[in-house]
């Protein structure tokens, strides 16, 4: 199966426009009932995988104060800068951070920290 040719720029539009969306997606949680639901049938040690975790916000971000461990994984590297930036901001440790060629990984236990080792 063949992709769209605008396929091949998805992660550079993310990463030009990550600000923008970050400031639209953090107070804007739509979806904010399904992840309670989520939470609500996850067990207390659980770890959640988040694929495509964009700034944390605000459904990671949701999550992490509800107690919930989460492993963030986007390919965005000015979207996992802000999701860094706004987990630090909650008094969490994200000090150590891994961007792996196009795909970035942070993983928050206790605090955020690196899930992969660099593979570069």
């Amino acid at each position: 199966m063949s992709h769209h040719p605008s396929a091949d720029q998805i992660i550079s539009l993310y990463d030009r426009h990550a600000a923008a969306w970050n400031d639209l997606r953090a107070n804007h949680f739509i979806d904010r009932k399904w992840i309670e639901r989520f939470r609500s049938l996850l067990p207390r040690s659980a770890t959640v995988l988040d694929l495509g975790c964009g700034s944390g916000q605000p459904v990671a971000r949701y999550l992490i104060d509800a107690g919930v461990s989460v492993v963030g994984v986007d390919s965005s590297a000015q979207m996992l800068a802000l999701c860094k930036c706004a987990i630090s901001s909650a008094g969490m440790d994200s000090r150590r951070h891994a961007h792996i060629g196009a795909r970035s990984t942070v993983r928050r236990h206790s605090g955020m920290e690196q899930f992969f080792p660099s593979q570069t």
